[in-house]
């Protein structure tokens, strides 16, 4: 009889800056063909850290206390959000982490009274863009600068 291997979950915690080594090499190695495909320009790690910078929070995913991801994210008016990124190290990506990951994230929006959540994809990142899709986002912009502009409608939570 085939034994099933429960798995480990999710531990979402708040960037430090020990992370900042984690967060820019695992952007680099995740993004950096797609960025230069999709804008046209290398990606560097000036500009990664940047992003990180001016992000309001970023947070880091870990299953059995290492990191295998982050995302980050800023609130600009009292109903939206901007979602900045979601990496996902490649022994991660096709499981179903993303979708956790995202559900995670819209129940936080959504405590915090979010609506909408917006965003951004590089043109290039084909699987990126399925991904997003079929988690109820839609593209709602043509695509500029090599990106496409993305965002969902969250429902309220119910009243009790």
């Amino acid at each position: 009889m085939r034994q099933v291997r429960k798995a480990r979950p999710l531990i979402f915690r708040k960037r430090k800056e020990t992370d900042d080594s984690f967060l820019v090499s695992s952007t680099m190695q995740i993004m950096g063909q797609v960025y230069k495909d999709s804008i046209g320009t290398p990606l560097t790690e000036r500009f990664v850290r940047d992003q990180l910078n001016t992000s309001q929070e970023t947070v880091i995913v870990e299953r059995v206390n290492k990191p295998i991801g982050y995302y980050n994210y800023s609130l600009y008016s009292p109903e939206r959000a901007y979602f900045g990124a979601l990496i996902l190290l490649p022994d991660a990506q096709a499981k179903g982490i993303g979708k956790q990951v995202l559900k995670h994230f819209e129940n936080q929006m959504q405590s915090r009274g979010i609506r909408t959540i917006e965003g951004h994809v590089q043109t290039a990142n084909s699987r990126a863009i399925v991904f997003w899709l079929k988690n109820g986002f839609r593209i709602v912009d043509m695509p500029m600068r090599g990106l496409l502009a993305v965002e969902k409608e969250l429902s309220p939570l119910p009243k009790l």
